[in-house]
C-alpha cells in the first residue's frame, strides 16, 4: 500500500502550479518524493483539469520509472482557481505506478472522509 501523507499544513498558494510547487517541495524536504517529480506533475496538469467537484482536485503522475510512490493531501488557505474552472480548497496529490492504481483508488473509496471535507 501506498503511503498516505497529511501534510497537516494549511497551505498559501496563489495558483494551481504554485500549489502543486509548494506542496513538492514540503514532499521533496521529507524525503518522500523523488528529485525532478515537479516538473512531471505540472507537465501532466496541462493535458487535463483535475478538478472533480466538490471544492477538490486531483492532480497527479501515474509512471512505472516512479520509486517513491505517495497519497498525500493539503488543504488551502484560501481557495484558488484551478484551470479557470473551478475554485478548489483541497488537493490530494498522487504520485504512483500504474500497477497501484487499483490500491489508490481503494484507499481513496475506503477513506471517503478525504473527498467529504
Amino acid at each position: 500500500m501506498l503511503p498516505f501523507v497529511s501534510t497537516e499544513l494549511v497551505l498559501n498558494a496563489s495558483n494551481k502550479e504554485d500549489a502543486i510547487r509548494k506542496i513538492c517541495e514540503i514532499l521533496d524536504g521529507k524525503g518522500l518524493i523523488e528529485k525532478g517529480i515537479t516538473e512531471k506533475i505540472i507537465e501532466s496538469e496541462g493535458r487535463i483539469s483535475t478538478a472533480i467537484g466538490l471544492g477538490m482536485a486531483f492532480p497527479h503522475l501515474i509512471d512505472e520509472e516512479i520509486e517513491k510512490e505517495i497519497v498525500a493531501e493539503v488543504k488551502l488557505k484560501h481557495r484558488i482557481l484551478w484551470d479557470s474552472q473551478e475554485l478548489i480548497s483541497t488537493i490530494v496529490l498522487v504520485i504512483a505506478r500504474e500497477e497501484h492504481v487499483n490500491d489508490v483508488l481503494k484507499y481513496l473509496s475506503e477513506n471517503k472522509e478525504i473527498v467529504r471535507r
